[in-house]
């Protein structure tokens, strides 16, 4: 194999991980135009609840497909509240709440 050919693969060979890193990146982090914090607004509001009558919250990113989402779970003492906010635009997605 000559110097060329060699060079030539090596080049491929980074550009395509070069390529890969990229997609992945825009997988995880592209789409989240809202903050964690304006999701929790959003919650908050549609559940009717401040953050001080909370027990517990969790936030966590995730995707339906390719469309970002937020995943909230807001804990009071009389109900439990489930969200999926699209990351995008805001609105309620899905949204789930269980009285104790």
């Amino acid at each position: 194999m000559t110097v060329s050919k060699k060079f030539k693969i090596g080049l491929m060979s980074v550009l395509a991980v070069i390529l890969i890193i990229l997609s992945i990146y825009a997988y995880n982090n592209l789409g989240y135009t809202l903050s964690s914090k304006e999701a929790y607004q959003i919650a908050y509001q549609n559940a009717g609840v401040a953050s001080k009558d909370l027990l517990s919250k969790s936030f966590e990113k995730s995707r339906l497909g390719l469309k970002a989402t937020y995943h909230i779970t807001l804990k009071t003492e009389t109900t439990d509240y489930s969200y999926t906010i699209d990351a995008s635009t805001g609105s309620i997605m899905q949204r789930q709440f269980y009285e104790k």
